[in-house]
């Protein structure tokens, strides 16, 4: 699955325009810190949205039924703190000493999953596969717009399947909960940086 991070550019046209007399924009190495910049927003801003409950679109996650969840609102972390934009480890925070073997894919047994107190798709908080395992895809130049992609890896349950296609689109026992797009605190944040990264280049290069 893919998350997709779009960010509309036209008030930087003038600025872009500009710059594009010294700087051939669509070389990647000319835009390769921006881009690294773009991918480490799609991670906060997902690590962001699923803490708070909030899928692609802000829209509250479906209530839980089989378990209990701390009401976390966990905002994002600030670009001078060194953790933004990373994903931490599987470390499975959350999870009670003791809690027996994991199943085959990291999948958590029943037993375990009701004990866990993070949010929908992230009973392991930080840890868990929604948050941890978001990684770069690719990057690429279309009609002259780069496109930053990032997708999860191996997100399976334990007889190798893939899971979220069902948390995504739902299925007749649980409601749709698309987590696979850039939310609007994401795109303001990358538009705010794409900004930003203009303007130094401009000021290197007049």
């Amino acid at each position: 699955m893919i998350s997709v991070g779009t960010v509309n550019t036209d008030a930087l046209d003038r600025v872009i325009k500009k710059l594009s007399v010294v700087v051939d924009l669509r070389q990647k190495e000319a835009v390769a810190p921006l881009l690294a910049d773009f991918y480490a927003v799609i991670v906060e801003d997902n690590r962001r949205g699923v803490m708070m409950g909030l899928d692609k679109n802000d829209k509250p996650a479906p209530p839980l039924k089989y378990r209990n969840a701390a009401k976390i609102q966990s905002g994002a972390r600030s670009m001078k703190s060194g953790m933004f934009g990373i994903q931490e480890g599987a470390r499975f925070k959350g999870m009670a000493p003791r809690a027996g073997k994991m199943l085959a894919n990291n999948n958590l047994t029943t037993a375990q999953y009701r004990k866990m107190t993070g949010p929908r798709q992230a009973p392991r908080r930080d840890s868990s596969r929604i948050i941890a395992n978001l990684r770069l895809r690719n990057s690429y130049l279309v009609n002259d717009k780069w496109v930053v992609e990032a997708g999860w890896n191996q997100y399976v349950n334990k007889k190798g399947k893939p899971i979220l296609p069902w948390t995504f689109n739902g299925t007749k026992t649980m409601a749709a909960y698309p987590l696979d797009g850039v939310r609007a605190w994401g795109r303001r944040k990358a538009l705010l940086i794409a900004k930003a990264y203009f303007l130094r280049l401009i000021k290197v290069y007049a």
